[in-house]
């Protein structure tokens, strides 16, 4: 229950590409590269297990971008037949930690987020995460980031054993009846919501242009 995982990328070490920065080229030559991206894939995997993220990841080091890197290397994509297709709502993942911020959040305020989430989707189908890739922040903000995401699910999973021992204690946190519809907009509602909390505790953000730099890949 309320197994954490990161979405998206991880900061890129120095040592084998520009970080902070999209695109960035490999600065390693011959077979180093290779090699390098798999020291960084191992950085990161151990950099996820320290604080206790759950669902761990190999941060996207072995790509340049998250999204470009993958579909180059795709045959037989007709970008003139796209469709739309449905959203299906089974397992939510929660953005608890917001990457558009250098400040670092509080296991309190992950809690916070996580608890919203619930008023509309139980426990058990919450995955707490980051709202989106770590990719252009500083690599000591993004570990911390990792702690704290970690560190708040520890909080509410602690505080949902102790509401459970003592039944008195807990709140009904049921949805309100409907059906599948109603399921279905309650779920878009934590994305609003969890947006609308971070945009208020996130302070001070990343310079806007390169904000918006990312935002245009995604």
């Amino acid at each position: 229950m309320l197994e954490t995982t990161v979405a998206g990328s991880l900061p890129k070490p120095s040592w084998l590409a520009e970080p902070e920065k999209l695109w960035a080229a490999w600065r390693l030559d011959g077979d180093e590269p290779a090699q390098g991206k798999r020291d960084a894939t191992l950085v990161w995997t151990k950099e996820q297990e320290n604080p206790g993220i759950d669902i761990v990841s190999g941060g996207e080091q072995f790509r340049v971008h998250f999204v470009h890197g993958f579909l180059e290397h795709c045959d037989g994509i007709d970008w003139d037949k796209k469709t739309k297709t449905g959203v299906r709502f089974k397992d939510i993942l929660v953005g608890a930690i917001d990457v558009a911020t250098l400040q670092i959040e509080t296991r309190e305020q992950v809690a916070s987020t996580l608890k919203a989430a619930m008023k509309y989707v139980d426990p058990e189908r919450i995955y707490p995460c980051t709202n989106c890739g770590l990719a252009l922040l500083p690599r000591d903000v993004s570990i911390a980031k990792l702690q704290a995401l970690g560190a708040g699910a520890r909080l509410v999973r602690s505080q949902l054993k102790t509401s459970k021992s003592n039944p008195g204690n807990q709140s009904s946190g049921k949805k309100g009846k409907g059906g599948k519809r109603e399921e279905i907009a309650a779920s878009l509602h934590v994305w609003r919501a969890v947006g609308k909390y971070a945009s208020i505790t996130a302070e001070p953000r990343l310079n806007p242009a390169k904000y918006s730099e990312m935002r245009g890949f995604e």
